[in-house]
Parts: structure tokens; C-alpha cells; sequence
């Protein structure tokens, strides 16, 4: 799965009808809201966040009536039930839906049972004798409602043509809102479906349609082959007027493949059908076994953030997935791959082997995302996805150094936790880098194998660590199973320095030590230690070497053959999870002395920890940019990319009129004359590389160097783009109009504005909402955002817009109001992780004045967000941390901008 908008707080259990909405005042908890007889209910609390255990489910029979077109939907669940202890009370999890009948059959008896309303999330259903022990068959009848403003368990979109469209979007906790029944991961059971639905309106599920027949009314009757073991987070159907096209079969063993899609979008699917077969049969592949579900159905869902890994269904987003012919851009094929690739690799981690509980979660997520790297790697060779992906780790490492951050195997005790364990930067980045770590130091051959026998131990069923550490040790070693436990249990990462120690009468030594990497101004744990794989490359006049060791103390000495190094890098490849330690002295001379003697990765490494060094105190900010331009000479793609992360330790948005234009003048020094070489034009011999560097190099110049040039050109091409969507090649459209918006005016803004009126198509919306974000003047800034509250613009569709917001001098003090100022009304359209994008307007400032202000104001409204006090500990931490920061580099910075030339 990827990051995505997880549902409001529910309703508790009313009797109101569905379409008049939910009222939680309705129905206190625990009050009956329905009742089948007089008798007394039995008293008992609700869980407080598991369900008791005494009763599992080992089948589910789901019978649901689905109309896109109406407000609600009616359903029958039925679960067979295998009872440890007898009870006169089983819980289930449901939210916000409206219970008319429960019933359950034990011992060839049948029993009425009677409503507990156990507030958001259970409801309790009593019996007038103890059922159990043993088998027994439960029955509920109930309503629900279908979601038109979010995408939280069953939701439904009206599409270009004005038909409404349904679809499911259940992780982590919304199958509840869409049935009542065991919604945690640990019960993974067979599910049996059937649908009633119009006639003409395509019903799709997990399984192969086992029947359909036609009912009265305009109506039919969609059975589902029984499916197999799931559990409810990867239940899913789509229901609607879409089309079906067949794609032929997916990967080596014939698996058929169908992509379903909103009436009339079927010709965008084109390079979608010719790349995912090869996708399947690259994991089959891996993983040394077919596929393991009997049919691969795409549904392609509104959003991108839809997205989701359901067996035989997978959800890809609109704007991923649908591409017109003529805008088939490396970027676009790319995308989709690694997303695809990442979705459908959950079929073997998430589906097939499912984590136990939400702990585990990176069992799913971080071999997922590691695993899609290898994926897009097999499908164009000619990229080297492996320096892309460290971007995501030098991401993860920022969010890692903080005292609030989480671990990547965290506690899960509410569900603010649950919704945080997908925190992309820990349990995503940081998951799949200490993964690619422990990849590379045990041998890709070596971890092959364990991975398949891991899953091949797991089929079908649930995972914990323990269980894959279980599996790791029997293959590499309890050593290093041990050593992986170090970096998932336990948050924060490690800062390994490596110092030569040469004497005339002895061998050399390498004196490698590790500490806790700790930003000015941070209060973690310093005495943390983990168990290290360090590989060190270093440089003689012989040529380079390199030495491993598997460091389990806070220094280790490593005896050298031969000379004493010229230079050291402590990370060889790029391939460990920690920061490197350098003096000034050590960093100059590699950077000037062995720079061509690194390779790719190592290049990007040293860069990001060059950027790291100026937050630990090791390196001034003036000392890092002085470096730059070396770092970047003659760069590569990823090299250069990769140098934005030192360009950017200077916040624009905090200095001073005059020295921000000479870091304009600094930031065009670098990248202006390479990106005016590449120009807005691709050219028929520009291999992918460069198309990428191009639409990189064009905002970084056009933006932050505001290159007069570049935005005049991008000005130019917005203006014909409106009238003619072909005046721009669409791999740089985007970059065309965020530099045209960010030195726009209020012409531009109308007719951006007029623009995003005329188009319904996803992609473009997407492109012009962004750049509606992307001006610096604060009256245009606060006209995008007057579209949120006038509705315009959705909110659920405001993300980009509110991030651009807050970049810029101007536009930030407009986009915090806003946020202040609407925080009730945006919160319930940007739940859980969504809600990122409110709550990181408190780190936008950087001063302690802001700062107080923030603790005061986001505290409170941070618990109107699922999972939100945890996210917001870790923006106000950076916030303090950046306060700290400036302290320290303010002066500096100063300094060496008013030196520039």
C-alpha cells in the first residue's frame, strides 16, 4: 500500500436511517440501540482495542445489495465461528453502521441475539444462554453508508460522464465500516461473496465470478468462488458501469488479466496491459513460484493514493495508471511500474504471507518497498533504481535522527498507532534500507534463499519478526539475525566514524567507532548502540580495498594489509544504514582527492552526510556549499540530484531580501548553465537519464535560482499549453508550469484557474492544482486558496496546493492562517496520514516565537486527526531542531552568500 487518506473518527451504532447521516450523540456506548426482546442486557465493557480471542472466525458468507447511485447499501455477513470457552457476548468490530438483526446457531439451535453498542469501533451482540464451546454459525443483517467525501470503507465517485462509480478502500480499519466482523490481520479466512446489483453495472471481487443471474427490478446476482485466506483489510470489489478489457495473461504460468476502468478510459491503459504481465512474471520469477491467486483483475480507482494490493484485484490510481498514448514519458512508464511492482509484490508479502498484527507491518511494507526497487531494476536495466532509492533513505535517515521517531517494528497499542505504522519514512525507507543492508552484507544469493524459504514456511499464513528472524538465522547466522533485530527494534540510527592508525613498526589499523547521529538541539538517547554491518572501501597507492565486520561494540579495531589508506569511505556502495563521521580535513580530501574513485552510490552517500555533518555540528552550512560545486562538476544524473539536498540546507524562505538573491545567484552558479543546455525541448538522442536530469535541473534553476531565462521560456510554453495541450512535451509539463506559477501573475492565476474549470481529467487537475500553490505573490496565494472553502477545489485533492503553499516567504503566513483559520473544517477531509499536510504548516516558520504559538494551537487540534499527536511530535521536534540549526549556521550562511560572484 502507499500513503493514503485513512478514515474519520465513526458514529457509534444508531437506529437513524442511513441516509440521514450519523449523529454520534444518538447512542450513548453501551446503551441498546436494538433489541429483539426485553430481557436485560448483559453488562460488559467493549475491547479496548483487540477482540477477545475466545471466538475466531474460519469463514465469512457476505451478501451485500450495492447501488453506487444511492447514499447507503444493506448487507448480510455470516461467519462461522469456532468458540474456546463458552459466552453470552461476542464482540465484533463495526463502525458506523446500523445493526437490524443478529442471530447465531449453536448446537442446532437458533438464538436471537441482542445489541451492545460498544462506541467507534465494536459492537457486542448477547445471547440469552452461553454459546460455545465448539463450532457455531453467525448471522448479522445491517446498513451502511457509502462515503462521497473521503475513501474510507465502501466509497463511491461520480466519473466525467456523471455515473457513479463504486469501490473499497479498507486498510487498516475500514472493513468495519463496511461489515461488522474480526477487522485485524491475525484472522485470515476463506470469504465467500455475493451481490446484488443493476444488470448493467460490472461486479468484481477477489475471486473469479462464480454465477450471474438475473434478478427483478433491473437487478442481478454476482457469486464469488470462495476465496482464499484473507483477512478483511484485503477484502475488495468494485461496482459500476465500467469497462472490462482483456489484457491477455500475467506472468509465466498463464494468470488471466483484465484492467477495469471508467467508461470510455480504455484506450489510456495501452502501456499499462503491455508492462504489467512482464511485472508478475519478474516476481514469479524471484520468488521461484507462480502467482499465487487465480486471476489478476486492475481496478483503476480515482486516486493515486487508492492504491492498494487486493488478491486478484488490485487497486492503481487514475493518474498512475491512465495514460494517453502520446503522453507515455519515461517518468509516466516508470511510475507505474514501481508502483505496480510494489502493489503486486505485496501478493507475496501482505497476501500471501500476511504480518500478525500492526506491529509487523514493515513485513508488508519495507520488503515490499524493497523488492519494487528490484522489480523496476528487471524491467529497464538501463536505470539505476538502486541510487534512485536513496533518496528514500536519506529521507528516512532525517525523520530517524529524531528523539519523537518511531521504530520500525513499534508498539501498536491504539489505533493512532496503527495508522502511524505506515509512516512512509520509517517503516517504508528506513525498512527497505536496513533490508538492502543486511542484503548486501550476507550475499544476494544467500538472502535469495531465505526469503523463499520464508515464504514458502508462511504460505497462507501469518508472520511476526520472530518468525522471519527465525527463518534469517537458520540461513545467515543468529549473529546476524540478531543484528537486523538491532536496527527494527529500535529507533534512531547509528553515526560510524573510521580512523586510519599508522606506525612505522606495525600493520595498519582502522579504529571504527559508532554513536547515536544526534542533530543540534536533539534530546535523544545518546549512549544507543546497535550491531553494525560496516564495510569500509579506503584508497592506497595500490589501487582501492575494502574490509567488513559485523561491529558489536562502540569502537572495533580492523587490522589492514598492506599501506595506510590515502582516504576511507566507511559505507562501501552505499549499502549500510548509518551516517559516516568526517572532519573537515578527511571530507575535503575525498571529495577533491578520491571523488572519481567512488562509486554512484558512495558519491550520493557522501553527499547526503555532508548535508547530515551541518546538523550534528561536525561541518559548518558555509563549509558544505563551499563544497558543492566540486561535488557536482561533470555529474551524473543521480549525482547531481542528489546535491539539491545541500542546496536546500539553506530554508529560502527565511532570508532576507538581499541575501536571498544571492542564493538565487548561488543556486544558478551551479545548475543554470546545465539546465539552459538541456532546454524546455527534449531531443530525439536524450536517453532517459537525461530526460529526468532535464525537468530537474529546469525547476532547481527556474525556482531557486530563478533563472530569468528559464521562467521566461516556461512562461511562454503555459501560455500556448492552454490553448494547445501539445505546445509543451508532456515530460515537462509540470516543470513548465510550477517555474511559470512561481514567478506568476494574477493573469496566470485566472488562467489556471479557467483551466482547472474545463478539465475533468485527473492528471491535469493534479498538475494545475499544484501549480495554483506555486506562486510567491500572497494575494494570488490567498486566492488558491479561497478554492478549498468555495469548493472548487476538493479538499481530499488540496494536498500539493497546501505543501507548495507553505514554501514561499509570501505564500507561507497566508497558507498558516488558512490552516489556523479552517483547521475544523480541512481535518475531516484530510484524515490520518493525510493530515501530514496541516499539521507541517507548524514547522514552517523556524522561530521561537512560531514555535510557542504552535505547541499551543496544533497540540489541541492534532486530535481531531487519527494518529495525528504522533506526526505532530515530530514536526514540532523539527521545528525545535531547525530553531537550533539556524542558531548555530545563520551567521555563516550570511557570511558566505555575500561572497558569491
Amino acid at each position: 500500500m502507499k500513503n493514503r487518506s485513512i478514515p474519520l473518527a465513526a458514529c457509534a451504532l444508531v437506529a437513524a436511517s442511513v441516509a440521514g447521516g450519523c449523529h454520534k450523540t444518538a447512542a450513548p456506548a453501551n446503551v441498546a440501540v436494538y433489541s429483539t426482546s426485553s430481557k436485560a442486557i448483559l453488562p460488559g465493557a467493549p475491547p479496548s482495542l483487540r477482540l477477545p480471542d475466545f471466538a475466531r472466525p474460519m469463514r465469512y458468507d457476505l451478501d451485500l445489495t450495492l447501488d453506487p447511485s444511492k447514499e447507503g447499501f444493506s448487507g448480510i455477513v455470516g461467519i462461522d465461528l469456532s468458540i474456546r470457552e463458552a459466552t453470552q457476548v461476542v464482540w465484533l468490530n463495526a463502525r458506523n453502521l446500523r445493526i437490524r438483526e443478529a442471530k447465531v446457531v449453536f448446537a442446532g439451535q437458533t438464538e436471537t441475539a441482542r445489541v451492545i453498542p460498544g462506541g467507534d469501533d465494536y459492537v457486542g451482540f448477547a445471547f440469552d444462554r452461553p454459546i460455545g464451546p465448539g463450532a457455531a454459525r453467525f448471522t448479522v443483517a445491517y446498513e451502511g453508508h457509502l462515503d462521497d467525501k473521503g475513501q474510507s470503507g465502501f466509497y463511491r465517485v461520480k466519473e466525467n460522464g456523471g455515473d457513479w462509480y463504486l469501490y473499497s478502500e479498507f486498510e487498516p480499519i475500514d472493513a468495519r465500516r463496511a461489515f461488522p466482523c474480526f477487522d485485524e490481520p491475525s484472522y485470515k479466512v476463506p470469504w465467500k461473496l455475493t451481490f446484488h446489483v443493476k444488470k448493467d453495472h460490472v461486479a468484481l471481487a477477489n475471486a473469479k465470478v462464480q454465477s450471474e443471474t438475473p434478478a427483478a427490478d433491473g437487478m442481478k446476482t454476482v457469486v464469488f468462488e470462495e476465496s482464499k485466506p484473507l483477512p478483511s483489510y484485503l477484502v475488495a470489489l468494485v461496482v459500476g458501469p465500467f469497462d472490462m478489457l482483456d489484457a491477455g495473461t500475467a506472468g509465466n504460468h498463464g494468470t488471466p488479466l483484465r484492467f477495469v476502468v471508467p467508461k470510455g478510459r480504455g484506450a489510456e491503459t495501452r502501456y499499462a496491459k503491455e508492462i504489467t504481465p512482464k511485472l508478475v512474471g519478474i516476481l514469479e520469477d524471484y520468488f521461484d513460484m507462480p502467482y499465487p491467486y487465480g486471476k489478476l483483475d486492475v481496478a483503476v480507482v480515482p486516486r493515486y493514493d487508492g492504491t492498494m494490493e487486493h488478491p486478484g484485484l488490485v487497486a492503481l490510481g487514475q493518474p498512475l495508471t491512465l495514460i494517453k498514448p502520446d503522453e507515455e514519458t519515461p517518468a509516466r512508464k516508470q511510475h507505474y511500474w514501481n508502483i505496480a511492482g510494489h502493489e503486486l509484490g505485496h501478493y507475496w508479502f501482505g497476501d500471501y504471507v500476511t504480518m500478525a498484527w500492526w506491529d509487523d507491518t514493515y513485513l508488508n511494507e519495507a520488503f515490499t518497498t524493497w523488492l519494487d526497487m528490484k522489480v523496476a531494476q528487471a524491467v529497464d536495466p538501463s536505470t539505476n533504481f538502486e541510487l534512485v532509492r536513496l533518496r528514500g533513505r536519506s529521507r528516512a535517515m532525517g525523520t530517524d535522527s529524531l528523539a519523537s521517531t518511531k521504530r520500525v517494528r513499534q508498539p501498536v497499542a491504539s489505533n493512532d498507532d496503527m495508522l502511524n505504522a505506515f509512516t512512509s519514512d520509517i517503516t517504508y525507507f528506513k525498512g527497505s534500507s536496513v533490508i538492502r543492508m543486511f542484503e548486501s552484507f550476507v550475499g544476494r544469493e544467500k538472502f535469495q534463499k531465505m526469503i523463499r524459504r520464508y515464504v514458502r514456511e508462511l504460505a497462507w499464513k501469518n508472520a511476526s519478526t520472530e518468525d522471519f528472524l527465525a527463518v534469517f538465522g537458520a540461513e545467515a547466522g543468529p549473529d546476524v539475525a540478531t543484528a537486523f533485530k538491532s536496527f527494527v527494534e529500535q529507533q534512531g540510527l547509528p553515526l560510524v566514524t573510521a580512523e586510519p592508525i599508522c606506525g612505522k613498526d606495525s600493520a595498519p589499523q582502522l579504529l571504527l567507532t559508532q554513536s547515536r547521529y544526534m542533530p543540534v538541539g536533539s534530546t535523544a538517547n545518546p549512549d544507543q548502540r546497535w550491531d553494525v554491518p560496516v564495510c569500509v572501501k579506503y584508497g592506497t597507492s595500490k589501487g582501492t580495498e575494502r574490509v567488513c565486520t559485523l561491529m558489536k561494540t562502540p569502537r572495533t579495531a580492523l587490522t589492514l594489509e598492506g599501506e595506510c589508506p590515502d582516504w576511507v569511505m566507511p559505507n562501501e556502495h552505499a549499502a549500510g544504514y548509518y551516517r559516516t563521521g568526517y572532519t573537515a580535513e578527511a571530507l575535503s580530501k575525498l571529495v577533491k582527492k578520491a571523488w572519481s574513485q567512488l562509486d554512484g552510490g558512495e558519491k550520493i552517500a557522501l553527499i547526503s552526510d555532508t548535508a547530515a555533518l551541518t546538523q550534528n555540528g561536525m561541518l559548518g552550512v558555509d563549509e558544505a556549499l563551499a563544497l558543492l560545486p566540486s561535488m557536482v562538476k561533470d555529474a551524473d544524473r543521480y549525482t547531481l540530484e542528489a546535491s539539491f539536498e545541500i542546496a536546500d540546507l539553506v530554508r529560502r524562505s527565511d532570508l532576507k531580501p538581499e541575501l536571498a538573491a544571492q542564493y538565487a545567484k548561488y543556486v544558478r552558479g551551479i545548475y543554470g548553465a546545465r539546465a539552459k543546455s538541456l532546454g524546455w525541448t527534449p531531443r530525439p538522442d536524450d536517453d532517459t537519464d537525461t530526460r529526468f536530469l532535464r525537468n530537474s535541473l529546469l525547476e532547481k534553476a527556474g525556482v531557486a535560482g530563478e533563472d530569468p531565462v528559464l521562467r521566461k521560456k516556461a512562461r511562454e510554453l503555459v501560455s500556448r499549453w492552454f490553448t494547445d495541450r501539445k505546445a509543451i512535451e508532456p515530460e515537462v509539463v509540470e516543470a513548465a508550469l510550477y517555474v511559470a506559477a512561481n514567478a506568476g501573475d494574477k493573469d496566470l492565476w485566472n488562467r489556471l484557474r479557467q483551466a482547472l474549470r474545463e478539465t475533468h481529467d485527473r492528471s491535469d487537475r493534479t498538475r494545475l492544482i499544484a501549480a495554483l500553490g506555486s506562486f510567491r505573490d500572497p494575494a494570488l496565494i490567498k486566492a488558491s486558496l479561497g478554492l478549498l472553502t468555495s469548493g472548487e477545489i476538493e479538499v481530499r485533492d488540496a494536498r500539493d496546493l497546501l505543501q507548495e503553499a507553505m514554501k514561499e516567504r509570501g505564500g507561507r503566513e497566508e497558507a498558516y492562517a488558512f490552516i489556523q483559520d479552517n483547521f475544523d473544517k480541512l481535518a475531516p477531509h484530510t484524515p490520518g496520514r493525510s493530515g501530514m499536510v496541516l499539521l507541517s504548516a507548524a514547522a514552517i516558520h523556524c522561530d521561537k516565537p512560531h514555535h510557542d504559538e504552535n505547541v499551543r494551537f496544533f497540540t489541541e487540534h492534532a486530535k481531531q486527526i487519527e494518529g495525528g499527536p504522533q506526526m505532530l511530535d515530530n514536526v514540532l521536534e523539527k521545528d525545535a531542531i531547525c530553531i537550533a540549526q539556524r542558531e548555530k549556521n545563520d551567521r555563516g550562511i550570511a557570511t558566505f552568500l555575500k561572497s558569491v560572484r
